[in-house]
Order: structure tokens, then sequence, then C-alpha cells
């Protein structure tokens, strides 16, 4: 299943703490306040005996040049720290140079079972352009492991963007949606 764009998402969304943090929805009417501004709920990664990994887009800050990230946190491990102190990934999408304009990196995201070890696992792939022009990719992967989120980062073995979308279109997997971005600051 595709989401087409960070519009869709699975949850609803509520303002709920004093400092304007947004709440998302999950479950059977379950609430989880984040530590992010606007958030919007768009999957889940399991969490055997726990609360499920929620996965939500959402802002550290509104009064700042921070651009939506994605954020990955069980309500079992209890609140998120805010002020921009969480783990954080990037959207999908084509990130351009704030002055250049030239494009510099570009970014996938995928969870579910998207993996050739069918585990549950949110998926990044990105690349990016290093300095003598050419193109470096790597891929982030966070699973459950031990009721904890593990994350990792693996330059050698990337899943090809063709065997990802073949997990989406087998129904083992989801896409979101990639948008063009402009960095704004340095």
């Amino acid at each position: 299943m595709l989401l087409s764009s960070l519009s869709f998402g699975v949850g609803q969304v509520q303002a709920t703490s004093d400092l304007g943090y947004g709440a998302v929805r999950y479950g059977k009417g379950l609430s989880f306040s984040t530590g992010v501004f606007s958030p919007i709920l768009i999957g889940y990664l399991a969490n055997p005996g726990k609360e499920p990994f929620l996965i939500f887009t959402g802002r550290g800050c509104t009064e700042c040049d921070a651009g939506t990230n994605i954020y990955i946190h069980s309500p079992s491990n209890g609140e998120m720290k805010g002020s921009e102190q969480d783990p954080r990934h990037l959207i999908p999408g084509d990130f351009y140079h704030y002055e250049t304009r030239e494009l510099i990196e570009r970014v996938w995201f995928f969870w579910g079972r998207c993996l050739a070890d069918q585990s549950e696992a949110a998926v990044w792939l990105h690349r990016a352009k290093v300095t003598n022009g050419g193109w470096e990719q790597h891929v982030v992967v966070a699973s459950q492991k031990d009721n904890k989120l593990n994350v990792k980062v693996d330059p050698i073995r990337v899943p090809t963007l063709v065997a990802l979308r073949r997990a989406v279109s087998l129904g083992a997997c989801n896409e979101l949606g990639r948008k063009k971005h402009i960095y704004t600051e340095p």
C-alpha cells in the first residue's frame, strides 16, 4: 500500500499538552501524547506483549526551520523527551541544496515485512551525492528487539528499490509517498 502524501494517516491527531505537542489515536481508542507538533500516525511495528511501536510524522518545533520528520516510539517505553531530543529520521523525498538547488539526496521509506527475512521493520533507503559527483547509497533499518527499537545503518546489504516495491505489491510492506524538499538552512 502506497500512502501518496503525508496528509494521509491511519490515526487521528489532537493537541493535548501544555506545550502544544500533539497526540495520536491508535488501536481501539488508545491515545499517545507525542513529543512533537502536528503528529500524523502512519503505521505500526509489532512489539510482542507491549504497545506497538507507533510510526508517525511531526515537527520538533513550530518557531524554527525544522522540517517534518519520522518518529518511531512505543508508548510502553514511556514519554517522549520533546524539544527535538528524540531520535528522528528523514521523511521520503528529494532533497535539494538550500543555495544551489542541486539534488543532493533521495530518500524512500517503507515499513512492514519489507526485507527478505520477513521480519517487521521500518526501512529507509538513502541515495546521497558524494563529493566526487557520484552517488552513495545505504539503508537504515529499525526493528523491534527485546521490546526496544534497534536501529542499524547498513551500507553493504542494501535492498533494491525494486525488491522493496515488490514487497509493497505483495501486500507485505507499505511505502510512504515521496515529496520534493528544499533545505531551508545550511
